[in-house]
């Protein structure tokens, strides 16, 4: 995914002025091109050019990535949030809801592998891209709410 190297670049920027707003809305640029470019090969013949030809894998496997792929379509764009969001907490020197995210993320798709195996009625790479996807959901919705509270908190600290 994309948005690993945004954090660290937000953290050195965030103190510049103007700059909360500008991030902002690289991470959506950011977002949005590389969720493009991953639902161009999910969705298109690409996935199995992908699948079949660079990374060499025999038919039975190669379409069972092309299926799978679509599980973590939410992926790239919520990589490059998630930096985003823990940059601010860095920022905000408020790292502590960045732990509780990661446990989030343990808990969220360590229960949807739980529920799909016990199911059986979910293919295996299915289960484990769709818990992964669920889960990085989960937590940079965590960041999100956790950020938004910290940041409120300090442009309005009688609350």
């Amino acid at each position: 995914c994309s948005g690993y190297a945004f954090q660290e670049v937000a953290v050195s920027l965030l103190d510049r002025k103007g700059a909360r707003l500008v991030l902002g809305r690289l991470a959506a640029i950011i977002s949005l091109a590389s969720s493009a470019g991953f639902l161009l090969i999910a969705f298109t013949p690409l996935s199995r050019v992908w699948f079949a030809y660079f990374s060499g894998l025999p038919a039975a496997l190669s379409e069972l990535g092309e299926t799978g792929i679509w599980f973590g379509c939410v992926l790239p764009a919520l990589s490059v949030y998630q930096s985003w969001y823990q940059a601010r907490m860095v920022y905000l020197r408020k790292t502590g809801p960045v732990t509780e995210s990661v446990i989030m993320y343990i808990l969220s798709c360590s229960l949807v592998l739980l529920i799909t195996v016990l199911s059986g009625r979910i293919t295996g790479l299915y289960a484990a891209v769709l818990s992964l996807s669920v889960g990085v959901s989960v937590q940079t919705a965590w960041l999100r709410w956790k950020c938004r509270r910290e940041e409120n908190r300090m442009l309005n600290p009688t609350r």
